[in-house]
């Protein structure tokens, strides 16, 4: 794809402001970047540059670029002089707007200063080979390069590749999984925690609603379990009422951690969970005397979030080597019945999601196929792309244009829910749990089984929505669940294949909570709502 480099110094004068406008909307159109996310990045350019000029006047001349850097376009503006946030919370709601996650996603600007230098900076990722095919690619490259092991004579090459390169290889990724696991869930819990207070801002309750969202996930993980236990009856189970209260009591006690530094260390998740939770809860109490740690917080979770990114990407050779590692070691068994395990995974989300939408239109008197057609086009979209910023734009536009769900609410409650709410994911982690379980005769208890969906709900409200992200999950859950750790090379492959349906399925569940949600708080047009929908 051909990006032509943009370099230009202007002052900050409207004309001036409008041809850069234009240029950015010239290279995002030439990326095929969907038009929401466009008018999106364009206007929140626009807004920050008129706020620079009100700020150093329009005489002030500011260095622009647009290129190609690392895999993404890069859209820059650099201002020398005095530090100055446009999008701090002192001018509007614009920071706000442009949360962690789309700014990481690449449809939301970020603000560096750096040597007298104030840096607005926005990385989009580029369009690259189709998620599905991606999949294929790598897990066939996998399957030739583990039978060309096989196939070579017994002696010091494979020897030599096993021990050297593959079995090395292997260590390395579980520890850098382990290494980035902890800070991760730390930060997006603590950054949802922060976040979730705008929501209070509009009239709702934000410890009602995320209340709700655990309730909900617990429900509907709970349930899964039980289905998925029917279809896959564990052979070591233990149904002892005294090794039962045991690990649950034990569970419960070993929340409150020894000192600060032991659960990131050890990616204890539950720890961490309420560490981060009691933190951000102090901070959303003391309000404006903390607001640059909170704005520090923000940013390292920006950080996070690029890592868990960068896990996403990589994942794809990653599964392609340990295959083939897999296959060489003869450790196959569980991969021959993965697929009975994500076709059960996605049965049941699909009926979960049925039942959801079923509930919504008759409690708010709408036709179920209506409501569908309403949701169906971002959830379509992020299926083929695999992507959250090519779905992104369409998905606020269906909860705000068709959906009736108001502006302020969508544009705060859209991007934390998509963190905190991912139901179909922990559908299927809880399926490819119980699955592992049997296959490696794990033993486990009621309590076992309850830990294991509670763990699930924490881990996916500190996951980012990205697929292949959820291995830092897997590993987690790994860790707490006395689970081998050879099963990750199942894992990587069940989360990357499901992850595909997964996201764009846990956009659509919380499309219709968020509907549920909005017209509780008074913010849902039920007009709109139950009317037909507008041309697109």
């Amino acid at each position: 794809m051909r990006i032509d480099p943009y370099h230009q110094s202007f002052p900050l004068t409207g004309k001036a402001i409008d041809v850069f406008s234009l240029q950015i909307d010239k290279a995002l159109t030439d990326i095929e970047m969907e038009r929401e996310n466009r008018l999106r990045i364009r206007l929140s350019m626009e807004e920050a540059l008129l706020r620079m000029r009100d700020r150093f006047g329009d005489d002030q001349e500011v260095e622009a670029s647009i290129e190609k850097h690392f895999g993404r376009l890069a859209i820059q503006v650099k201002l020398e002089g005095e530090v100055y946030n446009p999008l701090s919370e002192e001018e509007t709601d614009l920071e706000d707007m442009c949360s962690a996650l789309l700014t990481t996603l690449g449809i939301s600007p970020q603000y560096i200063y750096d040597g007298r230098i104030n840096i607005l900076r926005v990385q989009i990722p580029l369009p690259g080979m189709r998620p599905l095919f991606k999949i294929v690619v790598s897990i066939l490259g996998g399957v030739i390069l583990g039978l060309l092991f096989k196939a070579l004579p017994d002696g010091g090459v494979v020897s030599y590749v096993e021990r050297e390169i593959l079995s090395p290889f292997y260590d390395l990724w579980g520890r850098i999984l382990n290494l980035v696991c902890g800070p991760i869930i730390f930060l997006i819990i603590i950054t949802a925690t922060l976040n979730g207070q705008k929501i209070s801002d509009y009239g709702g309750d934000n410890r009602r609603i995320l209340a709700r969202y655990f309730f909900l996930s617990m429900l509907i993980t709970g349930i899964a379990m039980i289905l998925t236990l029917f279809i896959y009856p564990t052979p070591a189970m233990i149904w002892s009422a005294e090794h039962s209260s045991d690990g649950l009591f034990r569970f419960i006690m070993e929340m409150i951690p020894d000192d600060f530094v032991s659960p990131f260390l050890e990616s204890n998740t539950p720890q961490l969970f309420l560490m981060a939770v009691v933190i951000g809860g102090a901070i959303n109490a003391m309000d404006t005397h903390v607001k640059n740690l909170t704005r520090i917080i923000r940013q390292a979770n920006d950080v996070g979030l690029r890592v868990a990114e960068w896990v996403s990407r990589f994942s794809p050779f990653a599964i392609s080597i340990l295959l083939g590692y897999e296959i060489l070691m003869g450790r196959t068994f569980i991969l021959f019945g993965l697929w009975s395990c994500i076709l059960i995974a996605l049965l049941l989300s699909v009926m979960f999601m049925g039942v959801r939408l079923l509930l919504l239109a008759k409690a708010q008197n709408v036709s179920p196929r209506l409501l569908l057609k309403k949701v169906w086009k971002p959830f379509a979209i992020a299926v083929s792309t695999g992507s959250l910023d090519a779905s992104y734009g369409q998905l606020e536009r269906s909860c705000i244009r068709e959906l009736g769900l108001q502006k302020n609410f969508t544009k705060i409650s859209l991007p934390n829910g998509m963190i905190i709410y991912m139901p179909v994911s922990e559908i299927g982690t809880v399926a490819f749990m119980v699955f592992v379980a049997t296959r490696y005769n794990v033993v486990t208890t009621p309590s076992w089984f309850l830990i294991a969906a509670v763990l699930s709900v924490m881990l996916f409200v500190a996951t980012p929505p990205v697929p292949g992200a959820n291995l830092i999950a897997f590993i987690a859950l790994f860790h707490q669940l006395q689970i081998p750790q050879e099963a990750l090379i199942d894992a990587m492959i069940f989360d990357i294949i499901f992850g595909l349906f997964a996201n764009a399925a846990n956009q659509m569940m919380l499309q219709l909570e968020m509907v549920s949600i909005a017209d509780r708080m008074g913010l849902l047009d039920k007009k709109l709502l139950a009317g037909e929908m507008k041309s697109t």
